[in-house]
């Protein structure tokens, strides 16, 4: 009996931590889609700046 429980929860860990993986590499691609669009959001409001036109600035 302490066989077949000791193994439920060895297949129960590693279930969760091949979920926690998946979670782990899902958060690192918004955090990347998020810096993008912050990166977007610089830039346009760069673009409303009227200083944006000094030669130097243009991005």
């Amino acid at each position: 009996m302490h066989a077949e429980l000791n193994e439920g929860l060895q297949n129960d860990v590693k279930e969760q931590a091949h979920e926690a993986s998946v979670s782990s590499r899902g958060l690192g691609a918004l955090g990347s889609e998020v810096s993008k669009a912050l990166d977007d959001v610089v830039w346009l409001r760069n673009l409303e700046d009227p200083n944006i036109l000094k030669k130097n600035q243009i991005p």
